[in-house]
């Protein structure tokens, strides 16, 4: 398992998002679709200049289906999360995905993820109670730098993947 990039969370500016893609490049288990894929989207800094999915697989000489839309979408959520690329989605005009340069920037690209993530909390606290909302709130902040994505526990208990107790 590689170790995850350590870059300040905050700091924004064309230079810290070109360190951050420089690194990712070189990392060693991302494939050669997935690095020509992060070449595209570094391409398109800042919002206004966001690339749609449908170009940037044509771009990649890939068939555009809802497979191949997944694909990038998953592509982009490991480059986010586990090798902490700055790239922002657009469930708007322009749409698409862009390189995060600015605060203006990093603002639109939080702003979905927000709303999405207080949608999610409404519906647990509707299925449960306001106690475990609370428990899961405060897990949540401690587990999420615990675990790289995708190796999560699971809820019921299950040990760290690494073997730590």
């Amino acid at each position: 398992m590689t170790e995850r990039p350590k870059f300040e969370p905050y700091r924004v500016g064309p230079s810290d998002c070109l360190e951050r893609v420089a690194a990712a490049l070189g990392d060693p288990l991302l494939a050669e679709v997935d690095r020509k894929l992060l070449r595209i989207i570094a391409a398109h800094r800042g919002a206004a200049s966001a690339v749609r999915a449908e170009a940037i697989l044509g771009e990649l000489g890939l068939y555009c289906d809802g497979n191949a839309r997944r694909w990038v979408k998953a592509t982009v959520e490991d480059l986010v999360t586990r090798l902490r690329v700055p790239i922002g989605g657009l469930r708007m005009k322009p749409y698409g995905y862009f390189l995060v340069v600015t605060q203006a920037d990093m603002d639109l690209a939080l702003h979905p993820l927000q709303n999405e993530l207080l949608s999610l909390a409404r519906r647990i606290r509707a299925l449960t109670d306001e106690r475990y909302l609370s428990k899961l709130n405060g897990q949540m902040l401690l587990r999420l730098d615990l675990f790289p994505a995708g190796d999560e526990p699971f809820a019921d208990g299950a040990q760290d993947k690494r073997g730590a107790a």
